[in-house]
């Protein structure tokens, strides 16, 4: 059958994004070899991971997935239209609820508490991100009443206020994607840092010089000092403001991530000031699938009015937003 080898570093994260996206195939054990586990899945997808066929041993099939563990507990119409899919920090669920099933929030969250016992808060979105600060109000279903856990992936740990500061792990990949390519001695700088998790993550598995992050958020800012020390970083620098005040004052760096997907088309003449000849920027937006060439066109804009030159290095989708629209990662080369 088929597997995939995940490091056993990155195991339960890996297994609670197959259960999430419902690739994980119950009903089957999970080998260890080395240090690595072999999950057993449905079928082959767009994975960082490699697949390996393997014999793995039957055992009998348990409720794996929420949906389910619903089954019988919710009307069966209600069921089919619920959105089972959750995001996990730390030890919270965040589900995406639609507010005429609200009188099934307690039923709800404590399936989720039985399906995945790791977890001790559930929530559900109550708004969307809001604001220069991309907060977002949320309603407890189950479980302590809290907002705050530890998350931990790529090898880093980091305190999280899953309403008070925007945060994704299901962009744990693509900020694994981003420290493999980090050069020895490069001097890095991210804009729109949040509470860390590029500048850790960077800091902590990489040979960069430095880390930069700015972050105008003031709650952001804290934990990304908070981060920085509790991973023990001495080769990060987090400074807290508008990245149009801050990075003109900061020098030129080998690399710039912009992760503002929704805007960061506007702060391109900010990332390029702090560029030289060879700086690499990796450049986030939310794009429809026919029209992810905008945004060589927004960077084409920009150095055209700043009279420079780019080369086109890839884009990367890294993560779906809506039906065919995605996020991504256009990665450019200043000439």
């Amino acid at each position: 059958m088929i597997t995939v080898k995940v490091p056993l570093q990155e195991a339960e994260r890996a297994k609670q994004e197959l259960m999430r996206q419902g690739y994980f195939l119950s009903g089957y054990s999970v080998q260890k070899e080395g240090d690595h586990l072999y999950f057993p899945v449905k079928e082959r997808f767009d994975s960082p991971y490699a697949f390996e066929e393997r014999a793995l041993e039957a055992r009998p099939e348990q409720p794996q997935g929420l949906r389910e563990t619903l089954k019988g507990k919710l009307p069966a119409d209600v069921l089919g239209r619920l959105k089972t899919a959750y995001d996990q920090v730390g030890d919270i669920a965040i589900l995406e609820i639609d507010d005429k099933f609200k009188g099934y929030d307690a039923t709800i969250g404590k399936a989720l508490l039985d399906t995945n016992p790791k977890l001790r808060t559930v929530l559900a979105k109550a708004t969307g991100h809001e604001g220069a600060y991309r907060t977002q109000h949320m309603r407890l279903l189950a479980g302590e009443d809290k907002r705050v856990a530890v998350h931990k992936e790529n090898g880093v740990s980091l305190i999280v206020d899953v309403e008070a500061v925007y945060f994704s792990a299901r962009l744990s990949t693509e900020r694994k994607r981003i420290m493999e390519r980090v050069q020895p001695g490069e001097r890095v700088l991210v804009m729109f840092s949040g509470c860390g998790p590029y500048t850790c993550t960077l800091a902590k598995n990489t040979e960069a010089e430095e880390v930069v992050g700015v972050e105008i958020n003031p709650r952001g800012h804290e934990l990304a000092e908070e981060n920085s020390k509790l991973n023990e970083l001495t080769n990060v620098k987090n400074y807290k403001g508008d990245v149009r005040e801050i990075v003109p004052e900061l020098g030129e760096f080998d690399r710039i991530l912009m992760p503002l997907p929704r805007s960061a088309e506007t702060f391109l003449d900010v990332a390029l000031g702090a560029s030289h000849q060879g700086t690499i920027i990796h450049f986030y937006s939310f794009l429809h699938e026919d029209d992810y060439a905008q945004a060589d066109t927004w960077i084409q804009g920009v150095c055209d009015r700043a009279g420079r030159r780019f080369e086109l290095l890839g884009s990367v989708k890294c993560g779906q937003q809506a039906p065919r629209v995605f996020r991504w990662c256009t990665d450019v080369k200043i000439l």
